[in-house]
Protein backbone atom coordinates (compact mmCIF):
# COMPACT_ATOMS: atom_id res chain seq x y z
CA UNK A 1 0.00 0.00 0.00
CA UNK A 2 1.54 3.06 -1.01
CA UNK A 3 0.31 6.18 0.16
CA UNK A 4 1.83 9.82 1.74
CA UNK A 5 0.81 11.87 4.09
CA UNK A 6 2.10 15.37 4.02
CA UNK A 7 0.69 18.79 5.79
CA UNK A 8 0.28 22.84 5.31
CA UNK A 9 -0.61 25.55 7.93
CA UNK A 10 -3.72 24.98 7.64
CA UNK A 11 -4.56 21.18 7.71
CA UNK A 12 -3.11 17.73 7.03
CA UNK A 13 -3.70 15.16 4.06
CA UNK A 14 -3.18 11.93 2.16
CA UNK A 15 -2.18 11.09 -1.25
CA UNK A 16 -3.32 7.45 -2.21
CA UNK A 17 -1.47 6.14 -4.82
CA UNK A 18 -3.24 4.16 -6.72
CA UNK A 19 -6.48 6.32 -6.92
CA UNK A 20 -4.79 9.43 -6.84
CA UNK A 21 -7.35 10.42 -4.40
CA UNK A 22 -5.83 13.36 -2.01
CA UNK A 23 -7.58 13.56 1.80
CA UNK A 24 -7.90 15.85 3.96
CA UNK A 25 -7.63 14.03 7.59
CA UNK A 26 -7.13 14.47 11.25
CA UNK A 27 -3.54 14.43 13.39
CA UNK A 28 -4.78 11.06 14.52
CA UNK A 29 -5.97 9.66 11.85
CA UNK A 30 -2.41 10.46 9.86
CA UNK A 31 0.15 9.53 13.22
CA UNK A 32 -1.85 6.06 13.44
CA UNK A 33 -2.85 5.25 10.11
CA UNK A 34 0.45 3.02 9.35
CA UNK A 35 0.07 0.80 12.11
CA UNK A 36 -3.68 0.51 11.58
CA UNK A 37 -3.20 -0.63 7.95
CA UNK A 38 0.03 -2.93 9.28
CA UNK A 39 -1.68 -4.51 11.62
CA UNK A 40 -5.04 -6.06 13.17
CA UNK A 41 -4.27 -5.20 17.18
CA UNK A 42 -5.47 -2.37 17.79
CA UNK A 43 -4.72 -3.48 21.77
CA UNK A 44 -0.34 -3.09 20.62
CA UNK A 45 -1.45 -0.57 18.72
CA UNK A 46 -3.39 1.36 21.65
CA UNK A 47 -0.10 0.67 23.95
CA UNK A 48 2.67 1.47 21.06
CA UNK A 49 1.25 5.50 20.50
CA UNK A 50 -0.02 5.65 24.19
CA UNK A 51 -3.70 6.09 22.75
CA UNK A 52 -6.75 4.95 24.02
CA UNK A 53 -7.91 1.63 22.40
CA UNK A 54 -11.38 3.22 21.07
CA UNK A 55 -9.26 5.74 19.75
CA UNK A 56 -7.37 3.46 17.13
CA UNK A 57 -10.43 1.67 16.84
CA UNK A 58 -12.23 5.06 15.80
CA UNK A 59 -8.98 5.14 13.22
CA UNK A 60 -9.79 1.64 12.28
CA UNK A 61 -13.18 2.34 10.98
CA UNK A 62 -11.87 5.32 8.79
CA UNK A 63 -9.49 3.33 7.03
CA UNK A 64 -12.06 0.51 6.44
CA UNK A 65 -14.93 3.29 5.10
CA UNK A 66 -11.66 4.70 2.63
CA UNK A 67 -10.98 0.63 1.99
CA UNK A 68 -14.52 0.95 0.98
CA UNK A 69 -13.87 3.86 -1.36
CA UNK A 70 -11.16 1.27 -3.26
CA UNK A 71 -8.49 3.33 -1.25
CA UNK A 72 -5.69 1.44 0.50
CA UNK A 73 -5.83 -1.50 -2.19
CA UNK A 74 -2.68 -3.75 -2.07
CA UNK A 75 -2.48 -3.89 -6.11
CA UNK A 76 0.00 -5.43 -7.38
CA UNK A 77 2.16 -2.91 -9.75
CA UNK A 78 1.43 -3.70 -13.38
CA UNK A 79 5.12 -3.35 -15.29
CA UNK A 80 4.00 -0.83 -18.21
CA UNK A 81 6.76 -1.61 -20.85
CA UNK A 82 7.84 0.35 -23.61
CA UNK A 83 6.78 -2.02 -26.08
CA UNK A 84 3.08 -1.91 -24.44
CA UNK A 85 3.04 1.69 -23.86
CA UNK A 86 4.27 2.87 -27.83
CA UNK A 87 3.28 -0.33 -30.04
CA UNK A 88 5.27 -0.63 -33.02
CA UNK A 89 2.17 1.23 -35.20
CA UNK A 90 2.60 3.88 -32.37
CA UNK A 91 6.34 4.40 -33.19
CA UNK A 92 5.89 4.37 -36.93
CA UNK A 93 3.28 6.85 -37.05
CA UNK A 94 5.40 9.40 -35.16
CA UNK A 95 7.96 9.15 -37.61
CA UNK A 96 5.97 9.22 -40.99
CA UNK A 97 2.91 11.67 -40.66
CA UNK A 98 3.50 12.61 -36.51
CA UNK A 99 6.74 14.39 -36.65
CA UNK A 100 6.53 18.38 -35.98
CA UNK A 101 9.61 19.72 -34.99
CA UNK A 102 13.11 19.78 -35.39
CA UNK A 103 15.90 21.60 -33.89
CA UNK A 104 19.62 22.07 -35.89
CA UNK A 105 22.34 21.95 -33.57
CA UNK A 106 24.00 24.92 -35.68
CA UNK A 107 27.22 24.89 -33.87
CA UNK A 108 29.11 23.19 -31.13
CA UNK A 109 31.08 26.66 -30.63
CA UNK A 110 29.73 29.05 -27.48
CA UNK A 111 31.61 32.17 -26.96
CA UNK A 112 30.14 31.48 -23.60
CA UNK A 113 32.01 29.47 -20.46
CA UNK A 114 28.80 29.16 -18.49
CA UNK A 115 30.13 27.42 -14.98
CA UNK A 116 27.13 24.99 -15.38
CA UNK A 117 26.87 24.21 -18.99
CA UNK A 118 27.78 20.29 -19.25
CA UNK A 119 29.37 21.17 -22.75
CA UNK A 120 31.07 24.45 -22.00
CA UNK A 121 31.51 24.66 -18.26
CA UNK A 122 34.86 24.29 -16.26
CA UNK A 123 35.04 20.47 -16.72
CA UNK A 124 32.83 20.26 -19.86
CA UNK A 125 31.16 16.83 -18.88
CA UNK A 126 30.31 16.71 -22.64
CA UNK A 127 32.04 18.91 -24.51
CA UNK A 128 33.17 17.85 -27.75
CA UNK A 129 36.62 17.29 -28.28
CA UNK A 130 36.61 19.24 -32.01
CA UNK A 131 33.77 21.42 -31.54
CA UNK A 132 31.96 21.66 -35.21
CA UNK A 133 29.68 23.98 -37.35
CA UNK A 134 26.84 22.15 -39.23
CA UNK A 135 27.66 22.38 -42.96
CA UNK A 136 24.54 23.68 -45.26
CA UNK A 137 23.94 20.54 -47.17
CA UNK A 138 23.74 18.63 -43.63
CA UNK A 139 21.35 21.07 -42.30
CA UNK A 140 19.33 21.47 -46.31
CA UNK A 141 18.96 17.34 -45.86
CA UNK A 142 18.00 17.26 -42.80
CA UNK A 143 14.89 19.95 -42.72
CA UNK A 144 13.95 18.13 -45.76
CA UNK A 145 13.73 14.80 -44.29
CA UNK A 146 11.20 16.34 -41.85
CA UNK A 147 9.40 18.04 -44.26
CA UNK A 148 9.16 14.36 -46.17
CA UNK A 149 7.98 12.31 -43.40
CA UNK A 150 5.49 14.96 -41.53
CA UNK A 151 1.88 15.37 -42.65
CA UNK A 152 1.49 17.53 -45.52
CA UNK A 153 -0.78 19.69 -43.55
CA UNK A 154 1.35 19.72 -40.35
CA UNK A 155 1.94 23.28 -39.02
CA UNK A 156 5.74 22.75 -38.69
CA UNK A 157 8.45 24.04 -36.19
CA UNK A 158 12.47 24.60 -36.31
CA UNK A 159 14.25 25.26 -33.93
CA UNK A 160 18.53 26.31 -34.13
CA UNK A 161 20.65 26.05 -31.27
CA UNK A 162 24.31 25.47 -30.37
CA UNK A 163 26.16 26.28 -28.74
CA UNK A 164 25.74 29.79 -30.03
CA UNK A 165 23.80 29.95 -33.07
CA UNK A 166 24.52 33.51 -34.17
CA UNK A 167 28.20 32.07 -34.88
CA UNK A 168 27.04 29.88 -38.09
CA UNK A 169 23.94 32.63 -38.91
CA UNK A 170 24.80 31.83 -42.82
CA UNK A 171 23.73 28.30 -42.13
CA UNK A 172 20.35 29.64 -40.20
CA UNK A 173 19.76 31.92 -43.37
CA UNK A 174 20.48 28.98 -45.69
CA UNK A 175 18.21 26.75 -43.91
CA UNK A 176 14.77 29.84 -44.32
CA UNK A 177 16.09 30.30 -47.81
CA UNK A 178 15.92 26.87 -48.54
CA UNK A 179 12.12 25.74 -46.99
CA UNK A 180 10.55 28.46 -48.70
CA UNK A 181 12.25 27.68 -52.17
CA UNK A 182 12.23 23.80 -52.17
CA UNK A 183 8.92 23.89 -50.11
CA UNK A 184 6.37 26.38 -50.72
CA UNK A 185 2.89 26.52 -49.25
CA UNK A 186 4.60 24.47 -46.17
CA UNK A 187 3.66 26.25 -43.22
CA UNK A 188 6.92 26.52 -40.93
CA UNK A 189 7.69 28.72 -38.17
CA UNK A 190 10.85 29.27 -36.74
CA UNK A 191 12.87 29.32 -32.79
CA UNK A 192 16.45 30.54 -32.01
CA UNK A 193 18.18 30.20 -28.83
CA UNK A 194 20.89 32.50 -28.39
CA UNK A 195 22.40 34.36 -25.62
CA UNK A 196 21.81 37.56 -27.74
CA UNK A 197 26.09 38.43 -27.82
CA UNK A 198 26.80 37.93 -31.18
CA UNK A 199 23.66 38.91 -33.28
CA UNK A 200 24.16 41.84 -35.52
CA UNK A 201 22.23 44.06 -37.41
CA UNK A 202 21.46 41.77 -40.39
CA UNK A 203 20.87 39.00 -38.76
CA UNK A 204 18.74 41.06 -36.53
CA UNK A 205 16.57 42.51 -39.44
CA UNK A 206 16.65 38.92 -40.45
CA UNK A 207 15.02 37.47 -37.29
CA UNK A 208 12.17 40.54 -36.94
CA UNK A 209 11.45 39.93 -40.63
CA UNK A 210 10.75 36.31 -40.58
CA UNK A 211 9.17 36.19 -37.23
CA UNK A 212 10.83 34.22 -35.18
CA UNK A 213 10.52 32.86 -31.97
CA UNK A 214 13.26 33.62 -29.70
CA UNK A 215 14.54 32.23 -26.35
CA UNK A 216 17.09 34.45 -24.76
CA UNK A 217 19.08 32.87 -22.28
CA UNK A 218 19.18 35.36 -19.10
CA UNK A 219 19.14 34.16 -15.33
CA UNK A 220 18.32 37.30 -14.25
CA UNK A 221 19.65 40.68 -13.30
CA UNK A 222 23.14 41.65 -13.91
CA UNK A 223 24.68 40.79 -10.59
CA UNK A 224 23.45 37.73 -10.80
CA UNK A 225 23.54 36.27 -14.75
CA UNK A 226 27.32 37.19 -14.27
CA UNK A 227 28.16 35.29 -11.60
CA UNK A 228 27.98 32.01 -14.34
CA UNK A 229 27.41 33.17 -17.48
CA UNK A 230 30.52 34.91 -18.94
CA UNK A 231 32.60 35.18 -21.82
CA UNK A 232 35.29 32.66 -22.94
CA UNK A 233 37.54 34.69 -23.72
CA UNK A 234 37.31 37.85 -21.42
CA UNK A 235 35.97 36.26 -18.43
CA UNK A 236 33.44 39.06 -18.70
CA UNK A 237 29.56 39.25 -18.01
CA UNK A 238 26.78 38.71 -20.88
CA UNK A 239 24.30 40.44 -19.38
CA UNK A 240 25.04 43.92 -21.16
CA UNK A 241 25.24 42.88 -24.32
CA UNK A 242 22.12 40.60 -23.99
CA UNK A 243 19.90 43.67 -22.76
CA UNK A 244 21.45 45.80 -25.68
CA UNK A 245 20.02 42.85 -28.03
CA UNK A 246 16.74 43.53 -26.41
CA UNK A 247 16.64 47.30 -26.87
CA UNK A 248 17.50 46.97 -30.54
CA UNK A 249 15.19 44.51 -31.17
CA UNK A 250 12.26 47.10 -29.48
CA UNK A 251 13.71 49.51 -31.28
CA UNK A 252 13.10 47.83 -34.74
CA UNK A 253 9.76 46.58 -33.53
CA UNK A 254 8.65 47.77 -30.15
CA UNK A 255 6.29 45.00 -29.30
CA UNK A 256 8.57 42.00 -30.59
CA UNK A 257 10.05 41.37 -27.12
CA UNK A 258 6.61 40.91 -25.54
CA UNK A 259 5.42 39.22 -28.09
CA UNK A 260 8.01 36.64 -29.45
CA UNK A 261 10.58 36.45 -27.10
CA UNK A 262 11.24 33.92 -23.93
CA UNK A 263 13.54 34.65 -21.09
CA UNK A 264 15.27 30.67 -21.02
CA UNK A 265 16.39 31.21 -17.17
CA UNK A 266 18.53 28.67 -15.27
CA UNK A 267 18.47 29.28 -11.45
CA UNK A 268 21.58 28.45 -10.56
CA UNK A 269 22.14 28.81 -6.54
CA UNK A 270 22.37 30.56 -4.77
CA UNK A 271 18.56 31.22 -6.13
CA UNK A 272 16.66 34.40 -4.67
CA UNK A 273 13.54 33.96 -5.67
CA UNK A 274 11.76 37.14 -4.79
CA UNK A 275 14.43 39.11 -6.50
CA UNK A 276 13.94 36.98 -9.66
CA UNK A 277 10.35 37.75 -9.82
CA UNK A 278 11.03 41.55 -9.29
CA UNK A 279 13.39 41.75 -12.16
CA UNK A 280 11.27 39.43 -14.59
CA UNK A 281 8.32 41.76 -13.53
CA UNK A 282 10.48 44.68 -14.93
CA UNK A 283 11.17 42.97 -18.43
CA UNK A 284 7.81 42.29 -18.62
CA UNK A 285 9.06 39.30 -20.97
CA UNK A 286 7.52 35.64 -20.43
CA UNK A 287 10.48 33.65 -18.48
CA UNK A 288 10.64 29.55 -18.61
CA UNK A 289 12.20 28.77 -15.55
CA UNK A 290 14.33 25.45 -15.29
CA UNK A 291 16.98 23.89 -12.39
CA UNK A 292 20.30 24.25 -13.19
CA UNK A 293 21.12 20.48 -13.79
CA UNK A 294 24.78 19.21 -12.34
CA UNK A 295 24.22 15.73 -12.71
CA UNK A 296 26.62 15.10 -15.27
CA UNK A 297 29.52 17.05 -13.20
CA UNK A 298 32.33 15.16 -10.58
CA UNK A 299 30.87 16.02 -7.07
CA UNK A 300 33.62 18.53 -6.24
CA UNK A 301 32.61 20.27 -9.59
CA UNK A 302 29.03 20.95 -8.56
CA UNK A 303 27.82 24.21 -7.05
CA UNK A 304 25.97 23.47 -3.39
CA UNK A 305 22.06 24.19 -3.80
CA UNK A 306 20.92 26.89 -1.55
CA UNK A 307 18.26 29.31 -2.40
CA UNK A 308 15.66 31.66 -0.21
CA UNK A 309 12.25 33.30 -0.50
CA UNK A 310 10.54 30.21 -2.60
CA UNK A 311 7.62 30.43 -0.01
CA UNK A 312 7.21 34.10 0.18
CA UNK A 313 7.19 34.10 -3.81
CA UNK A 314 4.16 31.15 -3.44
CA UNK A 315 2.50 33.72 -1.56
CA UNK A 316 3.11 36.17 -4.68
CA UNK A 317 1.50 33.89 -6.97
CA UNK A 318 -1.60 33.07 -4.68
CA UNK A 319 -2.47 36.67 -4.90
CA UNK A 320 -1.90 36.58 -8.37
CA UNK A 321 -4.06 34.12 -9.79
CA UNK A 322 -6.56 35.07 -7.08
CA UNK A 323 -6.00 38.90 -8.47
CA UNK A 324 -6.37 38.02 -12.24
CA UNK A 325 -9.20 35.21 -11.68
CA UNK A 326 -11.17 37.58 -9.88
CA UNK A 327 -10.45 40.69 -12.70
CA UNK A 328 -11.91 38.46 -15.56
CA UNK A 329 -12.22 34.69 -14.63
CA UNK A 330 -9.06 33.90 -15.87
CA UNK A 331 -9.85 34.42 -19.85
CA UNK A 332 -7.00 36.95 -20.21
CA UNK A 333 -4.10 34.94 -18.99
CA UNK A 334 -0.88 37.48 -20.12
CA UNK A 335 0.12 38.73 -16.48
CA UNK A 336 0.33 35.12 -14.82
CA UNK A 337 2.60 34.11 -18.44
CA UNK A 338 4.50 36.84 -17.92
CA UNK A 339 5.24 35.76 -14.51
CA UNK A 340 7.92 33.98 -12.90
CA UNK A 341 6.06 32.75 -9.95
CA UNK A 342 3.91 30.99 -12.61
CA UNK A 343 7.29 29.81 -14.45
CA UNK A 344 8.20 28.22 -11.12
CA UNK A 345 4.98 26.84 -9.74
CA UNK A 346 2.18 25.97 -12.50
CA UNK A 347 4.19 23.00 -14.60
CA UNK A 348 4.37 21.25 -11.07
CA UNK A 349 1.09 21.57 -9.83
CA UNK A 350 -0.53 21.53 -13.41
CA UNK A 351 0.66 17.50 -12.65
CA UNK A 352 -0.50 16.95 -9.64
CA UNK A 353 -3.98 18.17 -10.79
CA UNK A 354 -3.85 16.39 -14.04
CA UNK A 355 -3.08 13.18 -11.64
CA UNK A 356 -5.14 9.84 -12.73
CA UNK A 357 -7.82 9.81 -10.05
CA UNK A 358 -9.87 6.49 -9.37
CA UNK A 359 -9.18 2.99 -10.82
CA UNK A 360 -7.15 1.73 -8.18
CA UNK A 361 -3.64 0.66 -10.08
CA UNK A 362 0.22 1.33 -9.99
CA UNK A 363 2.01 1.46 -13.33
CA UNK A 364 5.41 1.21 -13.27
CA UNK A 365 6.34 3.01 -16.20
CA UNK A 366 2.89 4.81 -17.05
CA UNK A 367 5.02 8.19 -16.87
CA UNK A 368 7.89 6.90 -18.05
CA UNK A 369 9.65 7.96 -21.09
CA UNK A 370 8.60 10.26 -24.49
CA UNK A 371 8.67 8.20 -27.49
CA UNK A 372 12.41 9.22 -28.84
CA UNK A 373 11.60 12.39 -31.13
CA UNK A 374 8.46 12.69 -31.04
CA UNK A 375 8.67 16.05 -29.22
CA UNK A 376 11.25 17.70 -30.69
CA UNK A 377 14.39 15.20 -32.23
CA UNK A 378 17.59 16.94 -33.05
CA UNK A 379 19.85 17.30 -35.97
CA UNK A 380 23.65 17.43 -34.90
CA UNK A 381 26.03 18.48 -37.18
CA UNK A 382 27.96 15.11 -37.26
CA UNK A 383 24.84 14.34 -39.35
CA UNK A 384 23.13 12.05 -37.10
CA UNK A 385 18.93 12.74 -35.45
CA UNK A 386 18.78 12.03 -31.64
CA UNK A 387 16.24 11.97 -29.16
CA UNK A 388 16.12 15.62 -28.19
CA UNK A 389 19.14 18.45 -28.13
CA UNK A 390 19.46 16.90 -23.76
CA UNK A 391 20.91 14.04 -25.53
CA UNK A 392 22.95 14.96 -28.70
CA UNK A 393 26.12 12.92 -29.22
CA UNK A 394 25.18 10.12 -27.49
CA UNK A 395 25.83 7.11 -30.10
CA UNK A 396 23.21 4.86 -28.29
CA UNK A 397 20.44 7.45 -28.25
CA UNK A 398 20.08 8.19 -32.32
CA UNK A 399 17.24 7.71 -33.95
CA UNK A 400 18.39 8.19 -37.88
CA UNK A 401 20.63 10.26 -40.38
CA UNK A 402 20.13 12.34 -42.97
CA UNK A 403 20.88 9.65 -45.68
CA UNK A 404 18.50 7.55 -44.62
CA UNK A 405 15.74 10.14 -42.32
CA UNK A 406 14.31 8.97 -39.11
CA UNK A 407 14.41 5.27 -38.35
CA UNK A 408 11.82 3.59 -36.15
CA UNK A 409 13.89 0.60 -35.28
CA UNK A 410 16.44 2.96 -33.95
CA UNK A 411 13.21 4.37 -32.15
CA UNK A 412 11.96 0.95 -31.17
CA UNK A 413 15.58 -0.28 -29.84
CA UNK A 414 15.93 3.39 -27.51
CA UNK A 415 12.40 2.26 -26.06
CA UNK A 416 13.83 -1.17 -24.98
CA UNK A 417 17.21 -0.16 -23.93
CA UNK A 418 16.06 2.23 -21.40
CA UNK A 419 13.06 -0.20 -20.35
CA UNK A 420 15.63 -2.60 -18.79
CA UNK A 421 16.76 0.17 -16.49
CA UNK A 422 15.57 -1.51 -12.78
CA UNK A 423 12.84 0.14 -11.60
CA UNK A 424 12.39 -2.05 -8.96
CA UNK A 425 12.19 1.34 -6.20
CA UNK A 426 9.40 2.30 -8.28
CA UNK A 427 7.07 0.10 -6.60
CA UNK A 428 7.66 0.88 -3.50
CA UNK A 429 7.58 4.44 -4.19
CA UNK A 430 4.36 6.53 -3.31
CA UNK A 431 5.38 9.44 -6.80
CA UNK A 432 5.37 6.12 -9.07
CA UNK A 433 2.48 7.42 -10.68
CA UNK A 434 3.11 11.67 -10.99
CA UNK A 435 6.64 11.02 -12.18
CA UNK A 436 7.73 10.93 -15.39
CA UNK A 437 11.61 9.58 -16.59
CA UNK A 438 14.00 11.33 -19.01
CA UNK A 439 16.70 9.35 -21.40
CA UNK A 440 18.85 12.79 -20.31
CA UNK A 441 18.75 11.13 -16.66
CA UNK A 442 18.93 7.49 -17.43
CA UNK A 443 21.92 7.59 -20.08
CA UNK A 444 25.81 9.13 -20.38
CA UNK A 445 28.51 8.91 -22.28
CA UNK A 446 29.42 5.41 -20.85
CA UNK A 447 25.87 3.68 -21.11
CA UNK A 448 22.73 3.05 -18.84
CA UNK A 449 23.44 5.29 -15.64
CA UNK A 450 21.65 3.53 -12.74
CA UNK A 451 22.89 5.49 -10.49
CA UNK A 452 22.44 8.64 -12.08
CA UNK A 453 18.46 7.71 -12.47
CA UNK A 454 18.80 6.70 -8.83
CA UNK A 455 19.58 10.73 -7.84
CA UNK A 456 17.50 11.78 -10.04
CA UNK A 457 14.41 10.22 -8.42
CA UNK A 458 15.65 11.78 -5.24
CA UNK A 459 15.10 14.96 -6.27
CA UNK A 460 11.86 13.99 -8.30
CA UNK A 461 10.71 13.23 -5.04
CA UNK A 462 11.25 15.77 -2.65
CA UNK A 463 10.26 18.49 -5.68
CA UNK A 464 6.67 16.45 -5.68
CA UNK A 465 6.56 16.72 -1.94
CA UNK A 466 6.82 19.90 -1.91
CA UNK A 467 4.33 20.39 -4.30
CA UNK A 468 1.89 18.51 -2.85
CA UNK A 469 2.04 20.91 0.18
CA UNK A 470 1.59 23.65 -2.75
CA UNK A 471 -1.05 22.51 -4.68
CA UNK A 472 -3.11 21.70 -1.48
CA UNK A 473 -2.68 25.17 -0.24
CA UNK A 474 -4.05 26.64 -3.02
CA UNK A 475 -6.82 24.95 -3.08
CA UNK A 476 -7.68 25.94 0.47
CA UNK A 477 -7.11 29.29 -0.19
CA UNK A 478 -8.61 29.68 -3.71
CA UNK A 479 -10.54 26.64 -5.23
CA UNK A 480 -12.09 27.95 -7.92
CA UNK A 481 -9.28 30.05 -9.09
CA UNK A 482 -6.62 26.82 -9.64
CA UNK A 483 -9.66 24.25 -10.62
CA UNK A 484 -9.72 27.15 -13.92
CA UNK A 485 -6.23 27.97 -14.43
CA UNK A 486 -4.68 24.06 -14.29
CA UNK A 487 -7.25 22.54 -15.56
CA UNK A 488 -7.38 24.66 -18.80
Amino acid sequence: MLFKTFRTAAGRYLLDTPTGHILAVGGLFERLLPAVLDSPDDAAIARAHGQPAAAVAEVRAEAEALRARGLFAAVEPARLTPDRRYPRAAVEAAFHGGLRNLALKVTDHCNLACRYCFQHGQDRPRGAAAPAHMDPETARAGVDRLLEQAAPDAELVISFYGGEPFLNFPLIRAVVEHVAAAWPGRTVGYIVTTNGTRVDDAALDFLVRHRFGVLLSLDGPAPVNDRYRVAKRTGRGQYAAAAAFLARLRARDPGYPERSVRLAMTLAPPVDYLRLDDWVGEMGIQPIANLCDQSEFPEAARIPWAAEGLDALFGRYLALVAECHAADGLRDRTRLHRSFASAVFHPLLQTIHRRRVGDPRIALGEMGFCLPGRTKPLLHPDGHFYVCEKVEGLPALRIGDVERGFDADAAGRVLRRNGRIDLEGCRHCWAVNLCALCYFHTEDAGGLAESRRARYCATQRDNLAQGLVYYATAMERHPEAFAALLGG
